[in-house]
């Protein structure tokens, strides 16, 4: 009295129990890569100055600002004593 096992579940044999089924799927080899094109292109207009010239008798020496320089002369090289703030008394 030998039963039929099935090897794939162990369970006794029966019709359509654990069949091994293969397909074959082809895949399509041409890919195409993905590529993003992006073309920006500013608006660009020539813009013309109506007045080519400057007209010098409209200014005068008053109209100018002065120049105010306040601070202390540049010294090339200041002494170490005076950059560290040592002083000998």
């Amino acid at each position: 009295l030998a039963k039929k096992i099935c090897s794939g579940c162990g369970k006794k044999e029966m019709k359509g129990c654990c069949k091994t089924q293969h397909k074959f799927i082809k895949l399509e080899d041409n890919h195409k890569p993905s590529a993003v094109d992006f073309a920006f292109q500013s608006p660009v207009q020539i813009i013309q100055s109506p007045f080519n010239h400057i007209n010098v008798a409209l200014s005068s020496v008053s109209d100018r600002m002065a120049f105010n320089n306040h601070y202390p002369p540049l010294i090339p090289q200041q002494d170490i004593n005076l950059l560290h703030c040592v002083f000998r008394i």
